[in-house]
């Protein structure tokens, strides 16, 4: 829609000169390199992206264009050459937010695409971290397998695919590898691991791995860095995995304020992995609780499916886990307990300050209070959101408007300060002036304030100065409400 799409290009390092392969409203989403040909798949469109991609191949030497599939049924996402074939990876699930994935074999010269064997997890990352930027490697071969990161319960391991269909851990610490390449046997990656901030490992294939930089063990020198703490606890039939961090100095004859830490997505999950904004809040003498709630990540398709029952099971998970901490820690005062997320979190948030009062102050960050406007106001509203609600605005406006934290916002006690980015699309800023304007109304003390120039990865890869900022009004905001 914003004319701006990402496009394949061929450079010439003699000349200098770059050559446009596709067309300029053609969005390429993955490619591989196989000899002088190039695969890559994606789509054309001007106004309404297509969530299902063409396959294509395009011959260096003489420039042959080729369209292989024309879409229609593939989520593809990523291509790979192993063993001299076409690997897709990807699924058929229309609905985006369940991530599944197949591996898929593809015929290099009629686009012919097979099954190649399921695979019940998800193919990347979806460990929520603020200490990383930029994207990763989706898959690379070598020596018989094909190396691809996996989230599997609360980390990002790096697993492998063998030609005998199985799949297997390669790197299975607790933490989040990032990246990674291989070459020869030896697996080069970044991971963050053991509380260290990113740094370069190298591996060989069965998982002996070794640091090889020491690039932010400055950073950390002379500070104190909490430990998460793991505590698992039933559900319903359900292992719940959570952490607390304690607060610097911790003294358990003392009493200590806290922070409750909701994640985005809520297809993603929190981990063992160096967080830095859950640092400062422990170096601040505050608990810093956080867990994976039904709708995370890492636990297969079931587990993650909460689709038209937000704030349902996943609100009674997460008030679950806090009581669950409170009891093991009363050493954290009820009198003084704090709640913030962004994004799913900030809905979270949003939906709890509306359904409780138990929290003396509440920060809410790029969160949803309006299913019926968020639908129509944001990027992938159109197709994001109805298989996520089960129901649309013109099928299920009803539904969408019970679910939404705004019908319950006469409940409302708690100070609360909305935090937003003025460029993000995936959230506009008006979800959270209508909270913010309607706390206002009703006399309730709140705050808002909004980043100009930043999008919705503002906490994780904004300009610096405003991630200080952000972290500065968090911070102070809590702090003067206990």
């Amino acid at each position: 829609m914003s004319r701006k799409r990402d496009s394949l290009f061929i450079l010439n390092p003699e000349t200098g000169i770059c050559t446009r392969v596709t067309e300029p409203f053609f969005q390429v989403d993955t490619y591989c390199i196989d000899g002088d040909i190039i695969f890559f798949n994606g789509s054309s469109y001007r106004t309404k992206m297509c969530l299902f991609q063409e396959l294509w191949s395009y011959r260096v030497t003489d420039g042959n264009l080729r369209c292989l599939y024309k879409g229609g049924r593939y989520n593809m996402r990523g291509l790979a050459i192993w063993d001299g074939r076409l690997m897709m990876l990807g699924n058929t699930n229309p609905n985006i937010k369940l991530f599944h994935s197949e591996f898929y074999q593809v015929d290099k010269e009629n686009g012919r695409i097979e099954s190649f064997c399921p695979y019940a997890h998800s193919i990347r990352s979806y460990v929520s971290t603020d200490c990383t930027f930029g994207g990763a490697r989706l898959c690379a071969s070598d020596g018989g397998r094909l190396y691809f990161i996996s989230t599997i319960r609360n980390a990002a391991w790096l697993m492998a695919l063998l030609p005998d269909k199985t799949v297997i851990p390669v790197l299975s610490n607790e933490g989040m590898v990032c990246d990674f390449d291989v070459r020869f046997g030896t697996i080069f990656f970044t991971a963050l691991y053991e509380q260290k901030l990113l740094e370069c490992y190298c591996s060989d294939t069965v998982g002996n791995y070794r640091l090889i930089s020491r690039f932010n063990g400055d950073v950390l020198a002379g500070r104190y860095v909490a430990v998460p703490q793991k505590h698992t606890f039933q559900f319903e039939d359900l292992e719940i995995d959570g952490w607390a961090l304690l607060p610097m100095e911790y003294d358990p004859t003392n009493i200590y304020p806290a922070i409750l830490d909701i994640h985005g997505g809520p297809n993603s999950c929190y981990s063992e992995a160096f967080f830095h904004e859950m640092q400062v809040w422990a170096g601040r003498g505050f608990f810093v609780f956080f867990c994976n709630p039904v709708g995370s990540e890492g636990r297969g398709d079931d587990f993650m499916n909460i689709h038209g029952h937000f704030g349902e099971r996943d609100y009674a998970c997460i008030m679950k886990f806090l009581e669950e901490m409170l009891a093991k820690y009363p050493q954290a005062d009820r009198k003084r307990l704090c709640v913030t997320g962004g994004s799913y979190g900030g809905f979270m948030t949003n939906w709890i300050i509306t359904h409780s009062d138990r929290f003396a102050a509440a920060v809410s960050q790029r969160g949803i209070a309006n299913w019926i406007t968020v639908e129509l106001l944001c990027d992938n509203g159109w197709y994001n959101m109805p298989p996520q609600l089960m129901g649309d605005v013109h099928t299920a406006a009803d539904k969408l408007w019970e679910q939404s934290p705004l019908k319950y916002i006469r409940n409302v006690t708690t100070p609360t300060l909305f935090l937003h980015a003025d460029e993000d699309y995936s959230v506009p800023v008006e979800e959270g002036m209508q909270m913010f304007s309607a706390l206002a109304a009703m006399g309730v003390e709140t705050r808002i304030v909004r980043f100009k120039g930043e999008n919705h990865e503002l906490s994780r890869s904004g300009r610096p100065l405003n991630r200080i900022r952000r972290l500065e009004e968090i911070t102070s905001w809590m702090e003067g409400h206990i």
